[in-house]
C-alpha cells in the first residue's frame, strides 16, 4: 500500500493535510512510525510547490522519520529535483501536469 501525504513546511514545522477535517495538522515522529509500519511506500506531495515550477522542498527530509528508499516525491518538481531524488536513493518521483503535457519531456528526464 502507498500513502499519499500532502505536506507543508512553515517556520521549520511540518504539517500534513487531514482530509476529513479539511485542514493541515501538526504531526510528530509517531505519525511517521505508524505510516512506516502500515504502508510500503509514501508519496510526499509538497503543497506549496504543487502547480508551480519552483522545485520540491527537500527540507522535509530533516523533519520526518521514514526510510528514503520507500519515499516518492511530488509537487513542483524540476529536473534538478529528479537528480537529487536519484542521489538520495528515493523510491521515485511522481510527475504532474507539467511533465505530462510537454511532448518528449519524460524521455529527457530519464
Amino acid at each position: 500500500m502507498v500513502a499519499y501525504v500532502p505536506f507543508r513546511i512553515d517556520q521549520n514545522e511540518i504539517s500534513v493535510y487531514h482530509a476529513k477535517k479539511n485542514i493541515f495538522i501538526s504531526v510528530d515522529k509517531h505519525f511517521w512510525q505508524k505510516l512506516s509500519k502500515t504502508f510500503n511506500e509514501v508519496i510526499l506531495l509538497d503543497f506549496f510547490s504543487e502547480g508551480n515550477r519552483v522545485g520540491f522542498d527537500f527540507k522535509v527530509f530533516e523533519l520526518i522519520e521514514f526510510p528514503n528508499n520507500r519515499i516518492l516525491i511530488s509537487g513542483g518538481l524540476l529536473t534538478k529535483d529528479i537528480k537529487i531524488a536519484r542521489k538520495m536513493n528515493l523510491a521515485g518521483v511522481s510527475l504532474d501536469n507539467f511533465a505530462l503535457h510537454r511532448e518528449f519531456l519524460i524521455n529527457r528526464l530519464r
